[in-house]
């Protein structure tokens, strides 16, 4: 079985609140231990990640020693950045053997192609602002200054105040708009090309829905986990379900 979630969040909110989502967290990672063979995390699993060579935020032991536990038993993890862990840099491949991707990627598994990718960037294409302030933060330059002029202990203060600024900003379950929403016009127009996937895999947008778009394609939105627990499967069959 492979499994597929985003959007946790680990950090965000109160201690309190942080504890108890990372507690779903690592309930989960160790249900699914029986029979996974593959895992997509699909972009924003911690409210803030940044790696120094020799460096990594403190904290989320738990969720870190669960995951190491599906590795350690064959389980090959995938690990897509998202807007709010995109400086993953080898952390994760070191030691969990885990592959990680900055862009959308495809796969083809149980007899289905699959497109999976957090969302942000396809969101940037239609948003001028959030593309110009991801295109800085993404940057070489941000992150040499990031790391060489400040202490990682202001660094992370700064990266926690605005992963919190960001989510506050923000209605945290957005919407969805069917037709209007961004990924489903991505997903439309990329499925009209010789690339065309049967499963488009989103994480971002904090929905959790399974959207047909035509043709036997679906589009799958993987949710949040603000209180709420949610996750797809695809089975050997080529079967994907929504869990929420």
């Amino acid at each position: 079985m492979i499994y597929f979630a985003s959007d946790m969040h680990l950090g965000n909110g109160s201690p309190e609140e942080s504890r108890e989502r990372e507690r779903r967290v690592v309930e989960w990672l160790q249900s699914i231990a029986s029979d996974a063979t593959e895992l997509f995390l699909v972009g924003d699993i911690f409210d803030f990640w940044y790696e120094y060579k020799r460096v990594v935020p403190r904290g989320f032991v738990r969720v870190l020693g669960a995951l190491a536990a599906l590795a350690d038993k064959g389980v090959k993890i995938h690990y897509f950045a998202g807007n709010h862990d995109m400086w993953l840099r080898d952390y994760f491949a070191q030691e969990l053997g885990a592959t990680i991707y900055h862009r959308g990627e495809i796969f083809e598994r149980c007899g289905k192609r699959l497109w999976v990718e957090h969302g942000d960037l396809v969101y940037n294409n239609y948003l001028r602002s959030s593309r110009m302030l991801s295109g800085f933060f993404r940057s070489r330059v941000a992150r040499w200054l990031f790391t060489n002029l400040i202490h990682p202990n202001w660094a992370m203060g700064f990266g926690l105040s605005w992963a919190g600024h960001s989510r506050k900003s923000k209605e945290i379950a957005h919407p969805f708009r069917g037709e209007g929403d961004f990924l489903v016009q991505f997903a439309r127009q990329h499925s009209a090309t010789a690339e065309a996937a049967d499963l488009y895999i989103f994480g971002h947008s904090h929905c959790a829905e399974d959207y047909p778009i035509g043709n036997g394609r679906r589009t799958i939105m993987l949710g949040h986990w603000f209180g709420m627990s949610p996750w797809a499967t695809l089975d050997e069959q080529g079967n994907i379900t929504l869990h929420k």
